[in-house]
C-alpha cells in the first residue's frame, strides 16, 4: 500500500468500508455473502489484510481510534434481537462486547481517540450520545436536543460530523410527515432505504409495546412518509435544511469542512452530489443512471463508483446484464470538487 490509488482494488472486493482516522487502514466486508461473519482490515504496512472471523454474524461501523473498530454483533438465537457494539483491538484482535443497542441506529467518530457518536434512540429519547469507549460512558448531546425536536429522525441513512464537532450532516423526515395510514401516491411516496447489508434487512427491531418488525419492514413504512432529506444540525441548536435533497442518503462532510457530499436515489436525480458550505447549492458529481457507493479518505479524496450504462457490459445475472463500474477519484478541498 504505497500510495492512494493502491485502495481502490480492496474497496472493489469488499463493502461496509471504513478508513481509520489517520487514513492509514482500511475495514471492510468481503463481498460473498456467505462471509458475512467475518471483516477485513488492510493498512498501509501490510501486503495481506488481518481477518476477524466472529460465530455470529458482524458489520463493522467505525473506527474509535486508528487500533480500535466498532462492530455490530448479532445473536444467532432468534429470542435475542438485540445486536450488540462490540470493539475490536487490531493489535491484539481481543473483543470487547460494548453495549446493547434497542432500536436501528448509525455510528460515527467523533474526531477524537475513543469516542464515537450513536444516533438513534437510547434512553428513551432519539438524538445524539457521545460513547466513550476506554470509560464505557454514554451521554447526550443535549446541545442538538432542540434541532431533534424540528425532525422525525429514522437513523438508517447515518450521519457525519464536521470539523470540530460544530455540525452534523443527517438524513430525517421533517415533522410534516404523512400520517399513519394516509395512503402513498407517486407525489408522496418515497423508495425503501438502500441498506448496506442483505443480513441486516431481516434484523428484528422489537418495540416498547411488545410487537416486532424487521428493518426491511420500516423501510416499507418509509413509503408512507415525504422524501427524506438532508439537515445540518448546529451546536446552537439551529436545524438547516439543505435545499433540493430529497431521497438523499450517506452523507459524508470533506476533512476541512468545505464540502458536503451524499447520495441521492430520486428518480433522474440518481448519482452523488454535492454541497458547499459556504452556498448549500446542490450539484452533481459526474452522470449516474442507479445506486452509487462512495467513501471519503481523511486526506480529502472521494471514492465512488458512479454506475452509468455506457460501461459496457460483462455478462448476465439473473436475466440482467452485469457491469464493472470502476472506482473514481475527486479531491475534496476548499469548496472545490476536482477529478484525480
Amino acid at each position: 500500500m504505497t500510495n492512494s490509488r493502491s485502495w481502490v482494488d480492496e474497496l472493489s472486493r469488499g463493502w461496509n468500508h471504513s478508513f481509520s482516522p489517520s487514513g492509514n487502514a482500511l475495514v471492510y466486508q468481503p463481498m460473498i455473502r456467505a462471509l458475512e461473519n467475518e471483516f477485513r482490515v488492510l493498512s498501509r504496512s501490510s501486503s495481506e489484510p488481518i481477518v476477524y472471523e466472529d460465530e455470529h454474524l458482524v458489520r463493522p461501523l467505525a473506527w474509535a481510534s486508528d487500533s480500535e473498530i466498532l462492530f455490530l454483533r448479532y445473536s444467532l438465537d432468534p429470542h435475542d434481537q438485540k445486536p450488540t457494539l462490540c470493539s475490536l483491538s487490531i493489535f491484539d484482535m481481543q473483543v470487547n462486547e460494548q453495549i446493547e443497542i434497542e432500536d436501528a441506529f448509525a455510528v460515527s467518530w467523533l474526531g477524537r481517540d475513543g469516542h464515537i457518536s450513536i444516533l438513534g434512540e437510547l434512553q428513551d429519547r432519539y438524538g445524539l450520545f457521545d460513547l466513550n469507549t476506554r470509560r464505557m460512558d454514554i451521554s447526550r448531546m443535549q446541545e442538538f436536543d432542540s434541532s431533534f425536536e424540528k425532525l422525525e429522525v429514522y437513523p438508517l441513512f447515518g450521519h457525519s460530523w464536521s470539523v470540530e464537532n460544530r455540525e452534523v450532516a443527517l438524513i430525517a423526515w421533517p415533522k410534516d410527515h404523512l400520517e399513519l395510514g394516509e395512503v402513498a401516491t407517486a407525489q408522496n411516496s418515497q423508495w425503501s432505504p438502500i441498506l448496506d447489508t442483505p443480513s441486516i434487512q431481516d434484523y428484528v427491531i422489537r418495540n416498547k409495546d411488545g410487537s416486532t418488525m424487521t428493518q426491511r419492514d420500516l423501510s416499507q413504512v418509509a413509503k408512507t412518509k415525504k422524501p427524506y432529506r438532508l439537515f445540518i444540525l448546529d451546536i446552537s441548536g439551529e436545524c438547516i435544511e439543505v435545499p433540493a435533497t430529497s431521497k438523499a442518503h450517506d452523507p459524508h462532510w470533506s476533512p476541512d469542512g468545505s464540502i458536503l457530499v451524499f447520495q441521492r436515489y430520486e428518480e433522474g436525480r440518481e448519482g452523488i452530489w454535492y454541497v458547499r458550505r459556504s452556498d448549500l447549492l446542490p450539484r452533481r458529481i459526474g452522470k449516474c443512471s442507479f445506486a452509487t457507493r462512495l467513501i471519503v479518505h481523511p486526506d480529502g479524496v472521494l471514492y465512488c463508483q458512479l454506475e452509468t450504462q455506457d460501461v459496457p457490459a460483462i455478462g448476465r445475472y439473473d436475466g440482467q446484464q452485469t457491469r464493472k463500474f470502476p472506482w473514481r477519484r475527486f479531491r475534496l478541498s476548499n469548496g472545490d470538487v476536482s477529478e484525480i
